[in-house]
């Protein structure tokens, strides 16, 4: 009985292989003839690049070349993770130095016309299993900004020297404790005021997870303005048991909610403002999860209402789903969403190039061609994949038109 169930399992497996190639088959021959109609034009093509592929000049040429080839016109540079940034102070400011890698770049990257931005994790600050070598490290400045989930377990206890778990993503500030909003901004400020970037990716702009955002002082802060502690609705003490009637709950519930995603709204608030106030040229742009819900509710990055108030010029979603059904599900909610309003335009695709395959990121991408999606960031440039030429069926697919195939 198990082995006819597995035949018609393997059975399945070969006829949605088998479609999934017919439709391929005739999508690639349509586009032959019937491109304008079916694909529009790639707006924004975008590779993450990380500090190791610049550190020499020969690298940078290397780079350039692969940009240039694969007509790439942003470029979101590694700048500052782990609350640290890649670059020596004297390298962001010393154009004498023996080779100044982030200027080296940023000459060349011009001469293209490709814009260049600085790629930055906010709230995660650290995520290695040792401590932190610089004592000038904001993990030891304020240890008090560090976030703590609703068992008021502080990040501030994990013991780094340990392996931690495989769900673990690191140490995180906390958005509502005050400090941590104005460490980021000035490290906002500080990429802002070099005048080598076009722009800032802000990365790991969101919470751990939806039981965090419960930093002690932040709590204080908002029980002193609100009258009631946002614990006591997970203890169970705002209750219907204790006299509350159920509006009551979602009311308190909800007001908790968004004080928590505002306080991560708020820091793009701010920093939209400073580069409003400086008359500067410089983009924003934010990477948020792939499911509009999850990303709302759960990780409290209310992008679409960053979008609606121009707090941001571009967001990327990260969808970094294997599976092309999987894929295009999420890409279609989205789509299905926002088409109709200015969203879609300001919506970058994030894929991960961690597949085995490109030939299969190539077809989901010509499916997100297909349906309208006009721009598509890469995560990750690796320098041996392009050497054997492992990016070709991606960029063609990125890429294609009559004039060059």
């Amino acid at each position: 009985m198990r082995k006819i169930k597995d035949l018609k399992y393997e059975q399945k497996v070969v006829i949605r292989a088998m479609t999934f190639i017919a439709f391929f088959i005739l999508f690639t021959f349509n586009l032959i003839f019937c491109e304008n109609q079916l694909l529009s034009k790639i707006d924004n093509n975008c590779i993450w690049i990380q500090h190791e592929s610049i550190i020499d000049s020969s690298k940078v040429d290397s780079l350039i070349i692969f940009i240039d080839k694969n007509k790439i016109n942003k470029v979101f540079l590694e700048t500052f993770t782990n609350g640290e940034f890649k670059y020596s102070s004297s390298n962001l400011i010393n154009r004498d130095s023996l080779f100044n890698e982030l200027n080296y770049l940023s000459s060349k990257v011009k001469d293209y016309d490709v814009k260049l931005y600085a790629w930055i994790d906010a709230y995660k600050i650290w995520d290695k299993n040792f401590y932190p070598i610089n004592y000038k490290h904001f993990y030891y400045k304020c240890s008090d900004c560090l976030e703590s989930d609703l068992n008021s377990r502080s990040d501030k206890i994990i013991k780094l020297d340990r392996v931690q778990s495989l769900e673990w993503e690191g140490i995180f500030l906390s958005p509502i404790h005050p400090e941590s909003n104005k460490y980021i901004l000035s490290i906002l400020n500080s990429i802002k005021n070099l005048s080598i970037y076009d722009g800032v990716l802000i990365d790991y702009i969101r919470y751990q997870n939806y039981y965090y955002g419960y930093n002690s002082l932040g709590l204080e802060i908002f029980e002193n303005k609100y009258n009631f502690n946002p614990l006591d609705l997970n203890r169970g003490i705002i209750s219907k048991r204790f006299g509350y009637n159920d509006a009551e709950v979602d009311s308190l519930n909800l007001l908790w909610d968004n004080y928590r995603r505002d306080a991560i709204t708020d820091l793009l608030y701010q920093f939209r403002k400073q580069v409003n106030q400086d008359s500067v040229s410089f983009e924003i742009i934010t990477a948020v999860k792939s499911s509009p819900f999850d990303s709302i509710n759960k990780w409290y990055q209310d992008w679409p209402s960053w979008v609606d108030e121009n707090l941001v010029d571009y967001v990327v979603v990260k969808n970094n789903a294997l599976d092309f059904y999987e894929f295009n599900y999420t890409n279609s909610i989205v789509k299905k969403i926002y088409t109709g309003s200015n969203y879609l335009e300001k919506i970058i695709i994030g894929m991960n190039l961690y597949e085995i395959n490109p030939i299969n990121i190539g077809n989901k991408i010509l499916y997100l061609r297909l349906n309208g999606f006009d721009n598509i960031s890469l995560y990750l440039y690796n320098e041996y994949k392009n050497i054997v030429n492992w990016y070709s069926p991606i960029y063609k697919a990125i890429n294609f038109n009559l004039s060059n195939d």
